[in-house]
C-alpha cells in the first residue's frame, strides 16, 4: 500500500516543471549495558533514518524511512516507512495527506493532550520522547489568520500503541511474564491476543479539532479529539489445553473523547506552561485482571516552567496531576497520581559539550527515574553521547518506576547526521 501511495503522491510533480530535492537524515549506533555487576547487554542496535524531500511550487513531499539492525532484539530488525506525506500550501491554509506524526500540547515528555499519534513502547533505553511517537495515516488541514491557527484532522483507520511481544525483547517479560501463580505456585504460561474487537473499518475513523491563539502576552490552544484509546486495558482469560496454561488477552478498545487546553506565558528568560485535559470513557484495568476493565473519565493537568538564564544553562520543571473523579476501588491504579519532572542542562566549550541531568518522581510512593547524559559534538555532523539511566522503587516496593529496576543501565550512542 505504501509504495502505491508514494507513487500517487509523485504523480503531480512533473506538472510543475522544475523541482528541488533534498536528502537528509542520520545514522546511529546504540549500546547499553545493565548497571551493576552483571553488565548484561540490554541494547545493541544500528539505525539509519533517511529523509527524502521534494519541492515543486506549492507542493512538498516528504518520505522518511527507518532501517534498523537490532542484535539484542532481532524481531526489531527491519526496514519500514516512518512518514510519507504530501503537503499543499495556499495563501492562508495548508493541507497534508499521508502517514504523518501529529503533535499536540506543550508538556515535556508527558502525555496530556498529545494523544493523537500512538507511542512506541517496545524500547526504553537511549530514546528521546520524540522518537517514541508513531505516525498515523491522516488528512490534516490548517487555516492561518493573523493571530490564530485552526487545525482539523481526520484519521480513517485506528492505530494502537506498539507494545513488546517477541520473547527476544527484554521488556516482554514485564508485560507477559512466563510464569504466573494460580494458587499452586508459579506455572509456565503462553499468551494469545484476541483482536476480534479491534476497530478496523472506516466507520471507526477519528477526528480532531485544535484552535490556537497567539497573543502578545500568551499563546493559548484549545483541543478536541474523538477517537479510540491508543493504550487499551485488557481482560485475561485462563484455559488449560493439553496440560498447557494459556492466557487469552482481550483488549478493551474504548471510544473516547478528549477536551483540552494549553498555554505558554513568556516572561523574559522564563516561560510558564500549563496544560490540562478531560478524557471521557477511558478503559482501566481492575486489580483482578480476569475481570472486565472499567470505563470512566480521567482528568490530567500540568504546570511547568522553562528557564534559560544564559551562559548555556537551561532548566525545565513540571508538576503533573492525574485524577479519576468517579473512582472504583477495584481498579489496578489509585484514584490520584501526582508526580514531578526536573531537567537541568548546560552547554560548554562553544556549545560543543552538553551536560544534562533529568529525573522524574512519583510523589505518592517516592519512586523515581534519573538520567545523566554527556554529549560531545566532534563536528556539526557527528555527536557522541554517554549516559546512565537509573530506576528505583518507592516506599514498601510500590510505584511504577520500580518495575524497571533491571533496566538501570549505562549506555552510549554515536550519531552521524547528513
Amino acid at each position: 500500500m505504501i509504495p502505491s501511495l508514494l507513487l500517487l503522491f509523485l504523480l503531480p510533480f512533473p506538472l510543475f516543471g522544475e523541482t528541488d530535492t533534498e536528502l537528509s537524515g542520520f545514522a546511529e549506533t546504540l549500546l547499553a549495558f545493565q548497571a551493576g555487576n552483571s553488565g548484561k547487554t540490554l541494547a545493541a542496535k544500528t539505525r539509519l533514518r533517511p529523509d527524502f524531500e521534494v519541492f515543486a511550487g506549492d507542493f512538498y513531499l516528504r518520505t522518511s524511512l527507518n532501517a534498523e539492525y537490532n542484535d539484542r532484539t532481532p524481531s526489531k530488525t527491519a526496514v519500514s516507512v516512518n512518514e510519507v506525506y504530501l503537503d499543499y500550501t495556499g495563501s492562508r491554509f495548508d493541507l497534508r495527506a499521508g502517514r504523518q506524526i501529529i503533535v499536540w500540547g506543550r508538556a515535556d515528555g508527558v502525555q496530556i493532550t498529545d494523544i493523537v499519534s500512538p507511542k512506541d513502547q517496545t524500547e526504553l533505553i537511549g530514546l528521546d520522547y520524540e522518537d517514541t511517537r508513531l505516525p498515523v495515516t491522516a488528512l490534516k488541514a490548517r487555516l492561518f489568520g493573523t493571530v490564530y491557527t485552526l487545525e482539523t484532522i481526520w484519521i480513517p483507520f485506528y492505530s494502537a500503541n506498539d507494545y513488546p511481544e517477541s520473547r527476544d525483547n527484554p521488556l516482554t517479560e514485564l508485560l507477559y511474564p512466563r510464569k504466573l501463580d494460580f494458587g499452586s505456585g508459579g506455572e509456565t504460561v503462553s499468551y494469545l491476543i484476541n483482536e476480534e474487537k479491534l476497530p478496523d473499518s472506516i466507520s471507526d475513523s477519528e477526528i480532531g479539532l485544535r484552535g490556537s491563539l497567539y497573543l502578545p502576552v500568551a499563546d493559548i490552544s484549545i483541543s478536541f479529539f474523538r477517537g479510540w484509546d491508543n493504550s487499551p486495558a485488557c481482560t485475561m482469560e485462563h484455559e488449560t489445553s493439553d496440560g498447557e496454561n494459556v492466557i487469552t488477552l482481550t483488549p478493551d478498545y474504548a471510544r473516547i473523547w478528549m477536551a483540552g487546553i494549553d498555554t505558554a506565558l513568556p516572561l523574559g528568560p522564563v516561560v510558564l506552561r500549563m496544560e490540562s485535559a478531560w478524557i471521557g470513557g477511558r478503559s482501566f484495568s481492575r486489580d483482578n485482571a480476569f475481570e472486565s476493565p472499567v470505563r470512566t473519565d480521567q482528568i490530567m493537568a500540568l504546570a511547568g516552567i522553562d528557564w534559560n538564564p544564559g551562559d548555556g544553562w537551561s532548566l525545565t520543571g513540571q508538576y503533573i496531576e492525574d485524577i479519576i473523579p468517579d473512582y472504583d476501588n477495584k481498579l489496578a491504579r489509585e484514584q490520584r497520581s501526582n508526580s514531578i519532572t526536573l531537567s537541568i542542562s548546560r552547554k560548554l566549550f562553544r556549545e560543543t559539550l552538553e551536560l544534562s541531568v533529568s529525573s522524574a518522581a512519583g510523589l505518592e510512593h517516592i519512586d523515581s527515574y534519573s538520567s545523566i547524559e554527556v554529549e560531545y559534538a566532534f563536528s556539526d555532523a557527528f555527536h557522541l553521547t554517554l549516559g546512565g539511566v537509573f530506576f528505583s522503587e518507592g516506599l514498601n516496593g510500590k510505584g511504577d518506576y520500580g518495575m524497571y529496576d533491571e533496566f538501570s543501565s549505562i549506555w552510549s550512542r554515536g550519531r552521524f547526521s547528513f
